[in-house]
């Protein structure tokens, strides 16, 4: 359980910041970019219990740069509820044309990367910006992020090294980062994880929690998860260009061969993430699968299917012989 949180919010005109370039030499801080920092405390959730909040913000300014530092306490997320917190800081620093973000606290379900740029004018969809960043045993490796959707709120921004780790956030005016999610390949599976603004914690309506974060899956033997990971990935460029393999995992002359080539490739740009599985029917020669699929669709926002396989063996190996929306 956390304890009670009190919210402070320090103003202060002129002090040591965080901020370390020659202050009156440089651009004043743009003021627009500023709206993207968070005015009040805010609640996170994320996968396996995670949850955050803040607890403090500290609002410094000089004439070259906006400092903002946000405190606060983590659950135990190693073994789920607990009495026992963990703290965290973030730090944006807001100059004439960027905004850059650092974060502490081992236990702070954030950026992989030691200090990114966050954002970058111009705010304008597909505009880019690079940036070196040290992530695990990765020194000034080079990072990519482009803005992947804008409205008058919100800005989408996803960050790609050339190592191949992807991460995408959310920034909203007057709440700062209200998604995140990160993500890894490993051989054929890749795992998401993140953080999303609670609404139940704030009192304005917010950003709705990730249902796929809340999914209590069940386990399933690994064969069949094997499958499903290794047919959504070819689903993935099946429908983004016709590539045909993933007919080696249905059951050839069934109702889910039937279906695959009705549905064709539209070029449909969507990038497989994860898979839960929440029930199962299982038999010798027979698995009926129920579980939820995750996406991320070209701007970077999340796609859920709610999917029932109907499995088959054949010569001892588990295919797909139909599936359906549930």
């Amino acid at each position: 359980m956390f304890r009670k949180a009190v919210m402070g919010l320090i103003l202060l005109s002129v002090f040591l910041t965080a901020c370390s370039r020659d202050d009156m030499a440089e651009q004043p801080y743009d003021e627009a970019l500023t709206d993207f920092l968070t005015q009040s405390e805010m609640g996170y959730v994320g996968d396996n219990h995670y949850y955050h909040i803040a607890t403090a913000i500290e609002n410094q300014k000089t004439h070259a740069c906006y400092t903002q530092k946000i405190s606060g306490e983590i659950l135990n997320t190693d073994i789920g509820k607990s009495n026992e917190d963990f703290t965290f800081e973030m730090t944006y620093e807001v100059y004439s044309d960027h905004i850059n973000l650092v974060t502490a606290g081992n236990h702070l379900n954030e950026s992989d990367y030691d200090k990114i740029v966050a954002l970058q004018k111009p705010l304008a969809k597909d505009a880019a910006w690079q940036f070196k960043a040290n992530r695990d045993d990765y020194h000034n490796i080079k990072v990519t992020a482009t803005i992947t959707a804008l409205s008058e709120d919100q800005v989408t921004v996803r960050y790609e090294d050339t190592k191949g780790y992807e991460e995408i956030r959310v920034l909203t005016k007057g709440k700062g980062t209200t998604d995140f999610y990160k993500y890894y390949q490993y051989q054929t599976e890749r795992v998401v994880t993140g953080y999303h603004e609670d609404p139940s914690y704030v009192t304005e309506e917010g950003i709705q929690v990730s249902a796929f974060d809340l999914i209590e899956p069940i386990a399933i033997d690994q064969g069949l998860h094997e499958l499903i990971v290794s047919y959504n990935l070819a689903w993935e460029q099946f429908v983004k260009n016709g590539d045909q393999a993933i007919y080696q995992y249905v059951v050839p002359d069934s109702p889910a061969a039937a279906a695959l080539d009705s549905i064709g490739s539209d070029g449909i740009d969507i990038d497989f993430i994860a898979f839960k599985p929440t029930g199962i029917e299982l038999t010798d020669e027979k698995c009926t699968l129920m579980l939820t699929e995750a996406f991320f669709d070209p701007e970077g926002q999340m796609i859920l299917n709610d999917m029932h396989y109907i499995l088959k063996k054949v010569d001892e190996k588990w295919l797909i012989d139909s599936f359906q929306h549930q």
